[in-house]
Protein backbone atom coordinates (compact mmCIF):
# COMPACT_ATOMS: atom_id res chain seq x y z
CA UNK A 1 0.00 0.00 0.00
CA UNK A 2 1.16 3.69 -1.16
CA UNK A 3 0.12 5.41 2.17
CA UNK A 4 3.20 5.22 4.62
CA UNK A 5 1.22 5.32 8.55
CA UNK A 6 4.49 5.66 10.16
CA UNK A 7 5.70 9.13 8.12
CA UNK A 8 2.08 10.50 8.43
CA UNK A 9 2.36 10.11 12.18
CA UNK A 10 5.18 11.62 12.75
CA UNK A 11 4.51 14.99 10.10
CA UNK A 12 3.81 18.02 11.89
CA UNK A 13 1.26 19.60 9.61
CA UNK A 14 -1.72 21.01 10.38
CA UNK A 15 -4.99 19.00 10.79
CA UNK A 16 -6.12 20.76 7.08
CA UNK A 17 -3.22 19.37 5.17
CA UNK A 18 -2.06 16.35 7.28
CA UNK A 19 -3.32 13.47 4.54
CA UNK A 20 -3.27 11.33 7.85
CA UNK A 21 -7.30 11.83 8.08
CA UNK A 22 -8.15 10.80 4.31
CA UNK A 23 -6.04 8.23 4.40
CA UNK A 24 -6.70 5.96 7.09
CA UNK A 25 -9.87 4.73 6.04
CA UNK A 26 -8.23 2.94 3.04
CA UNK A 27 -5.34 1.87 4.90
CA UNK A 28 -7.12 -0.45 7.14
CA UNK A 29 -9.40 -1.31 4.44
CA UNK A 30 -13.08 1.15 4.68
CA UNK A 31 -14.51 3.74 2.51
CA UNK A 32 -14.53 7.11 2.87
CA UNK A 33 -18.59 7.26 3.88
CA UNK A 34 -17.14 5.35 7.05
CA UNK A 35 -15.48 7.96 8.63
CA UNK A 36 -15.97 11.33 9.88
CA UNK A 37 -14.11 14.00 11.36
CA UNK A 38 -15.88 15.25 14.86
CA UNK A 39 -15.48 17.17 18.06
CA UNK A 40 -16.07 14.74 21.19
CA UNK A 41 -16.91 15.26 24.52
CA UNK A 42 -13.87 13.04 26.54
CA UNK A 43 -16.52 12.04 28.75
CA UNK A 44 -18.35 10.07 26.06
CA UNK A 45 -15.28 7.80 25.41
CA UNK A 46 -14.64 4.17 26.21
CA UNK A 47 -10.84 2.62 25.79
CA UNK A 48 -10.98 -0.38 23.25
CA UNK A 49 -12.69 -3.86 25.86
CA UNK A 50 -9.45 -5.59 24.93
CA UNK A 51 -6.84 -3.18 24.60
CA UNK A 52 -3.56 -5.04 24.81
CA UNK A 53 -1.22 -1.27 25.41
CA UNK A 54 -0.77 0.22 29.29
CA UNK A 55 -1.19 3.26 29.69
CA UNK A 56 0.93 4.96 32.31
CA UNK A 57 0.90 8.39 33.91
CA UNK A 58 4.74 8.74 33.52
CA UNK A 59 6.89 11.50 32.56
CA UNK A 60 6.49 11.19 28.72
CA UNK A 61 2.68 11.03 29.13
CA UNK A 62 3.20 14.51 31.02
CA UNK A 63 5.23 15.74 28.35
CA UNK A 64 2.77 14.74 25.76
CA UNK A 65 -0.14 16.77 27.98
CA UNK A 66 1.90 19.69 28.10
CA UNK A 67 2.62 19.88 24.51
CA UNK A 68 -1.09 19.71 23.67
CA UNK A 69 -1.77 22.19 26.26
CA UNK A 70 0.40 24.57 24.54
CA UNK A 71 0.08 23.56 21.01
CA UNK A 72 -3.27 21.40 20.97
CA UNK A 73 -3.76 18.23 19.48
CA UNK A 74 -1.97 17.72 16.15
CA UNK A 75 -3.48 14.36 15.08
CA UNK A 76 -6.79 13.27 16.17
CA UNK A 77 -7.71 9.66 18.14
CA UNK A 78 -9.44 7.15 15.88
CA UNK A 79 -13.01 5.99 17.58
CA UNK A 80 -15.79 3.72 16.30
CA UNK A 81 -19.47 4.30 17.57
CA UNK A 82 -21.22 1.94 20.07
CA UNK A 83 -24.33 1.12 18.09
CA UNK A 84 -27.81 2.34 19.19
CA UNK A 85 -26.02 4.60 22.08
CA UNK A 86 -24.24 8.09 22.21
CA UNK A 87 -20.51 6.85 23.33
CA UNK A 88 -17.46 5.80 21.30
CA UNK A 89 -14.70 3.08 21.70
CA UNK A 90 -11.26 4.67 21.37
CA UNK A 91 -9.22 2.46 18.69
CA UNK A 92 -6.08 4.72 18.22
CA UNK A 93 -5.17 7.36 20.72
CA UNK A 94 -5.41 6.00 24.88
CA UNK A 95 -2.31 7.87 25.96
CA UNK A 96 -3.58 11.33 23.56
CA UNK A 97 -6.92 10.95 25.16
CA UNK A 98 -5.96 10.98 28.97
CA UNK A 99 -3.30 13.73 28.31
CA UNK A 100 -6.35 15.72 27.13
CA UNK A 101 -7.83 15.15 30.20
CA UNK A 102 -4.53 15.94 32.24
CA UNK A 103 -4.20 18.98 30.36
CA UNK A 104 -7.91 19.97 31.11
CA UNK A 105 -9.31 19.48 27.89
CA UNK A 106 -13.21 18.28 27.78
CA UNK A 107 -13.58 17.43 24.17
CA UNK A 108 -11.58 16.03 21.01
CA UNK A 109 -10.79 16.18 17.97
CA UNK A 110 -11.74 12.16 16.48
CA UNK A 111 -12.18 10.44 13.11
CA UNK A 112 -15.02 8.48 13.87
CA UNK A 113 -15.15 4.83 11.78
CA UNK A 114 -17.47 2.30 10.94
CA UNK A 115 -15.55 -0.70 11.54
CA UNK A 116 -15.83 -4.84 12.25
CA UNK A 117 -14.54 -6.06 15.40
CA UNK A 118 -11.83 -8.09 12.97
CA UNK A 119 -10.61 -4.48 11.56
CA UNK A 120 -10.92 -2.81 14.88
CA UNK A 121 -8.53 -5.28 16.65
CA UNK A 122 -6.13 -4.86 13.34
CA UNK A 123 -6.78 -0.75 14.20
CA UNK A 124 -5.40 -0.94 17.62
CA UNK A 125 -2.86 -3.40 16.89
CA UNK A 126 -1.20 -1.84 14.19
CA UNK A 127 -1.33 1.64 14.85
CA UNK A 128 0.23 1.55 18.24
CA UNK A 129 2.71 -0.77 16.77
CA UNK A 130 3.41 2.14 14.90
CA UNK A 131 2.97 4.95 17.41
CA UNK A 132 4.85 3.57 20.47
CA UNK A 133 8.63 3.75 21.32
CA UNK A 134 8.82 1.06 23.18
CA UNK A 135 6.42 -1.63 23.67
CA UNK A 136 6.66 -3.85 26.72
CA UNK A 137 7.02 -8.28 26.38
CA UNK A 138 3.30 -7.82 27.87
CA UNK A 139 1.63 -5.24 25.47
CA UNK A 140 3.05 -7.58 22.87
CA UNK A 141 2.13 -10.46 23.70
CA UNK A 142 -1.17 -9.38 24.25
CA UNK A 143 -1.52 -7.60 21.17
CA UNK A 144 -0.04 -10.69 19.42
CA UNK A 145 -2.67 -13.24 21.38
CA UNK A 146 -5.54 -10.49 20.49
CA UNK A 147 -4.61 -10.56 16.52
CA UNK A 148 -4.50 -14.46 16.89
CA UNK A 149 -8.02 -14.93 18.21
CA UNK A 150 -9.46 -12.74 15.28
CA UNK A 151 -7.48 -13.98 12.76
CA UNK A 152 -8.99 -17.95 13.95
CA UNK A 153 -12.42 -16.12 14.51
CA UNK A 154 -11.76 -15.52 11.07
CA UNK A 155 -10.72 -18.57 9.23
CA UNK A 156 -13.52 -20.83 11.52
CA UNK A 157 -16.15 -18.62 9.80
CA UNK A 158 -14.66 -19.12 6.07
CA UNK A 159 -14.52 -22.76 6.94
CA UNK A 160 -17.57 -23.08 8.41
CA UNK A 161 -19.58 -21.05 5.73
CA UNK A 162 -17.84 -23.61 3.27
CA UNK A 163 -18.87 -26.88 5.43
CA UNK A 164 -15.40 -27.62 5.84
CA UNK A 165 -14.10 -26.76 9.67
CA UNK A 166 -10.78 -27.20 9.36
CA UNK A 167 -9.21 -28.73 12.57
CA UNK A 168 -5.92 -27.41 12.17
CA UNK A 169 -7.29 -23.93 12.47
CA UNK A 170 -10.14 -24.96 15.15
CA UNK A 171 -7.84 -25.49 17.77
CA UNK A 172 -4.77 -23.40 17.53
CA UNK A 173 -5.05 -21.64 20.67
CA UNK A 174 -6.32 -24.22 22.78
CA UNK A 175 -3.08 -25.91 21.36
CA UNK A 176 -0.73 -23.28 22.54
CA UNK A 177 -2.18 -23.33 26.06
CA UNK A 178 -2.45 -27.02 27.11
CA UNK A 179 0.70 -28.26 28.48
CA UNK A 180 3.24 -30.29 27.34
CA UNK A 181 2.32 -29.82 23.12
CA UNK A 182 5.30 -30.24 21.13
CA UNK A 183 6.50 -26.75 20.36
CA UNK A 184 8.13 -27.66 17.23
CA UNK A 185 5.41 -29.06 15.45
CA UNK A 186 2.89 -26.73 16.87
CA UNK A 187 4.86 -24.24 15.34
CA UNK A 188 5.04 -26.10 11.84
CA UNK A 189 1.67 -26.43 11.40
CA UNK A 190 0.08 -23.03 13.05
CA UNK A 191 -1.19 -21.32 10.09
CA UNK A 192 -2.41 -18.53 11.92
CA UNK A 193 1.54 -17.61 13.13
CA UNK A 194 3.02 -17.38 10.11
CA UNK A 195 0.03 -14.93 9.01
CA UNK A 196 1.27 -12.94 12.25
CA UNK A 197 4.89 -13.32 11.54
CA UNK A 198 3.93 -11.85 8.00
CA UNK A 199 1.86 -8.98 10.21
CA UNK A 200 4.24 -8.15 12.38
CA UNK A 201 7.68 -8.33 10.93
CA UNK A 202 8.29 -11.22 13.07
CA UNK A 203 9.25 -14.65 13.33
CA UNK A 204 7.38 -17.75 13.89
CA UNK A 205 9.44 -18.66 17.28
CA UNK A 206 8.65 -15.45 18.69
CA UNK A 207 5.15 -14.81 17.98
CA UNK A 208 4.86 -18.17 20.09
CA UNK A 209 6.94 -17.01 23.05
CA UNK A 210 4.81 -13.85 23.11
CA UNK A 211 1.28 -15.68 23.18
CA UNK A 212 2.84 -17.86 25.56
CA UNK A 213 3.40 -15.06 28.45
CA UNK A 214 -0.04 -14.90 28.22
CA UNK A 215 0.03 -17.93 30.82
CA UNK A 216 1.83 -16.02 33.24
CA UNK A 217 0.30 -14.67 36.73
CA UNK A 218 0.61 -10.67 36.92
CA UNK A 219 3.18 -10.42 39.36
CA UNK A 220 5.89 -12.77 36.62
CA UNK A 221 4.84 -10.74 33.96
CA UNK A 222 5.37 -7.67 35.81
CA UNK A 223 9.06 -9.10 36.38
CA UNK A 224 9.23 -9.97 32.05
CA UNK A 225 8.68 -6.21 31.35
CA UNK A 226 11.26 -4.61 33.40
CA UNK A 227 13.57 -7.39 32.48
CA UNK A 228 14.05 -8.50 35.86
CA UNK A 229 13.05 -12.03 34.13
CA UNK A 230 14.09 -12.82 30.38
CA UNK A 231 11.73 -13.75 28.09
CA UNK A 232 12.82 -17.26 27.89
CA UNK A 233 12.91 -18.00 31.53
CA UNK A 234 9.31 -16.73 31.31
CA UNK A 235 8.46 -18.91 28.70
CA UNK A 236 9.45 -21.93 30.67
CA UNK A 237 7.62 -20.36 33.98
CA UNK A 238 4.17 -20.05 31.54
CA UNK A 239 3.83 -23.88 31.43
CA UNK A 240 3.60 -24.00 34.83
CA UNK A 241 0.27 -24.18 36.85
CA UNK A 242 -0.75 -20.94 38.71
CA UNK A 243 0.02 -22.66 41.86
CA UNK A 244 2.91 -23.27 41.20
CA UNK A 245 4.02 -19.45 39.52
CA UNK A 246 2.75 -17.90 42.55
CA UNK A 247 5.49 -20.43 44.68
CA UNK A 248 7.86 -19.18 42.11
CA UNK A 249 7.10 -15.51 42.31
CA UNK A 250 7.32 -15.82 46.24
CA UNK A 251 10.55 -17.93 46.33
CA UNK A 252 12.54 -16.46 44.31
CA UNK A 253 11.62 -12.89 43.72
CA UNK A 254 10.26 -12.02 46.98
CA UNK A 255 12.22 -13.92 49.37
CA UNK A 256 15.09 -14.06 47.15
CA UNK A 257 16.41 -17.57 47.97
CA UNK A 258 18.17 -18.11 44.65
CA UNK A 259 18.78 -16.45 41.23
CA UNK A 260 15.86 -18.17 38.61
CA UNK A 261 18.31 -18.72 35.58
CA UNK A 262 17.26 -20.70 32.52
CA UNK A 263 18.80 -24.19 32.97
CA UNK A 264 17.07 -23.94 36.25
CA UNK A 265 13.63 -22.60 34.65
CA UNK A 266 13.94 -26.17 32.54
CA UNK A 267 14.81 -28.12 35.34
CA UNK A 268 11.54 -26.79 37.42
CA UNK A 269 9.09 -27.21 34.27
CA UNK A 270 9.88 -30.61 34.20
CA UNK A 271 9.92 -31.46 37.71
CA UNK A 272 6.42 -30.75 37.74
CA UNK A 273 5.30 -33.26 35.33
CA UNK A 274 5.09 -35.37 38.46
CA UNK A 275 5.84 -33.40 41.85
CA UNK A 276 3.30 -30.95 43.38
CA UNK A 277 4.72 -27.47 44.14
CA UNK A 278 6.11 -26.61 47.15
CA UNK A 279 9.03 -24.91 48.53
CA UNK A 280 11.15 -28.22 49.66
CA UNK A 281 10.68 -29.48 45.57
CA UNK A 282 12.83 -26.35 44.70
CA UNK A 283 15.58 -26.29 47.35
CA UNK A 284 16.11 -30.18 46.26
CA UNK A 285 16.06 -28.82 42.62
CA UNK A 286 18.70 -26.16 43.32
CA UNK A 287 20.87 -28.62 45.30
CA UNK A 288 21.28 -31.38 42.18
CA UNK A 289 24.26 -30.27 39.63
CA UNK A 290 22.83 -28.01 36.64
CA UNK A 291 23.19 -30.19 33.34
CA UNK A 292 25.90 -29.56 30.98
CA UNK A 293 25.17 -28.29 27.18
CA UNK A 294 25.93 -31.89 25.89
CA UNK A 295 23.89 -33.74 28.79
CA UNK A 296 20.94 -35.44 27.15
CA UNK A 297 17.26 -35.29 29.17
CA UNK A 298 13.92 -36.59 28.18
CA UNK A 299 11.39 -34.78 26.45
CA UNK A 300 8.40 -33.43 29.32
CA UNK A 301 5.78 -35.00 26.86
CA UNK A 302 7.30 -38.34 27.08
CA UNK A 303 8.18 -37.90 30.97
CA UNK A 304 4.02 -37.14 31.52
CA UNK A 305 3.68 -40.17 29.18
CA UNK A 306 5.39 -43.10 30.49
CA UNK A 307 6.74 -41.39 33.71
CA UNK A 308 4.04 -42.89 36.48
CA UNK A 309 5.03 -46.69 34.85
CA UNK A 310 8.32 -46.33 36.85
CA UNK A 311 8.76 -46.81 40.37
CA UNK A 312 11.65 -45.00 40.55
CA UNK A 313 14.65 -42.64 37.93
CA UNK A 314 17.10 -45.54 38.54
CA UNK A 315 14.43 -48.12 37.03
CA UNK A 316 13.94 -45.94 34.00
CA UNK A 317 17.66 -45.01 32.90
CA UNK A 318 18.35 -48.99 33.23
CA UNK A 319 15.50 -49.40 30.99
CA UNK A 320 17.28 -46.68 28.57
CA UNK A 321 20.80 -48.05 29.22
CA UNK A 322 19.22 -51.58 27.80
CA UNK A 323 17.64 -50.14 24.77
CA UNK A 324 20.82 -47.96 24.05
CA UNK A 325 23.10 -50.99 23.87
CA UNK A 326 20.62 -53.40 21.72
CA UNK A 327 20.15 -50.17 19.62
CA UNK A 328 24.26 -49.59 19.06
CA UNK A 329 24.55 -53.34 18.72
CA UNK A 330 22.36 -53.59 15.60
CA UNK A 331 24.34 -50.75 13.84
Amino acid sequence: MGFDFRKELANEKSTDSNPLYSNFADMFGLGNSDKTVEKIDIEKLAPYSKHPFKVLIDERLMALAGHIKQSGLIHPIVVRKFEFEERYEILSGHRRTEAMKISGFTGIDAIVIRASDDQASEIVVKANFLQRDVILPSERAKAYQLRNEFLKMRKRHIKGTAGRVSTEWKNDSDEVSTEWKNDDDLLEKSETYRILADEFNDSKSNIFMYIRLNNLIDGLLDLTDIKTIIIKVAVELSYLNEEYQRLIYQYFYVDNNAKLDLDLAKRIRMATVHKDPNKEALNSLLREPKHEKNELFIKPDIQKKYGERFKSNEEFNNLVSKLLEEHFKNK
